[in-house]
């Protein structure tokens, strides 16, 4: 009987390999790969059991937007929740700072492509079925930029949706959230790195993320000091009244 000496030999170099892995990395071994396996069957059985939700998800979600049915928002946040990309995860949290949103002022500061700001927001307040209408929005040029005044009464998720919307449209670091309260001040701004998770710094150099498909009720920033969250390009600008 012939033997394959070159599959033999990899063999036994692939246990070699893995004993020095046992041997130098036990923690990635025995606690850190069983727990990624038991992730990624439980991932695919996710999206094995969640395809038909999201196909009835889909006709309902187009008529709830259409008749201004309450169940709307949630709808689009149970799809896009179904959908998004295994490897846009929220951040860790240390801890939740939470956010008496309504006592405070929202703005949107554009550096550049100011003109198009109006229509990027006209166009997602019709997806946020008709709650604002932009005249509740003040809009000011200030030399090439512009800042938006947002409406005092704006929800915590519309107004971090709106800023997502114009960084997605406008670019990277082309514009950013502010939040200003006697309590508590912001800047939020879109995270390059992943698709839903928006990251920024307040007053006191605290470093947080937002993630939007998370349960808005309870309005908070998710503190982590370990996050990178580079402030240079916000800092440099001259922002007189709006900085925090």
């Amino acid at each position: 009987m012939q033997r394959y000496y070159i599959i033999e030999a990899l063999f036994v170099l692939l246990g070699a390999a893995l004993l020095v892995a046992i041997i130098k990395y036990p923690k990635d071994i025995f606690f850190k790969l069983p727990l990624e396996i038991v992730k990624l069957v439980l991932s695919r059985i996710w999206d094995f059991v969640s395809f038909p939700f999201i196909i009835l998800s889909i006709p309902l979600y187009y008529f709830a937007q259409k008749y201004n049915w309450g169940i709307a928002p949630a709808l689009g946040r149970f799809i896009d929740w179904s959908s998004r990309d295994g490897d846009d995860e929220p951040y860790a949290s240390a801890k939740n700072l939470n956010v008496s949103f309504e006592e405070g002022d929202k703005h949107v500061y554009i550096i550049n492509s100011g003109q198009r700001a109006k229509e990027l927001i006209q166009e997602l307040l019709e997806a946020l079925t008709q709650k604002h209408i932009i005249n509740e929005f003040l809009f000011t040029e200030r030399g090439n930029g512009m800042s938006i005044l947002f409406p005092k009464h704006i929800h915590f998720y519309d107004f971090h949706l709106l800023v997502q919307h114009l960084s997605n449209e406008l670019g990277t670091r082309n514009s950013f959230g502010i939040y200003k309260s006697e309590k508590l001040g912001y800047y939020v701004f879109q995270d390059n790195k992943t698709a839903n998770n928006l990251i920024g710094y307040t007053n006191q150099k605290k470093l947080f993320s937002i993630y939007m498909l998370d349960d808005f009720e309870e309005q908070y920033l998710k503190l982590n000091q370990r996050l990178k969250v580079e402030t240079g390009w916000i800092e440099r600008l001259d922002l007189a009244e709006l900085k925090i």
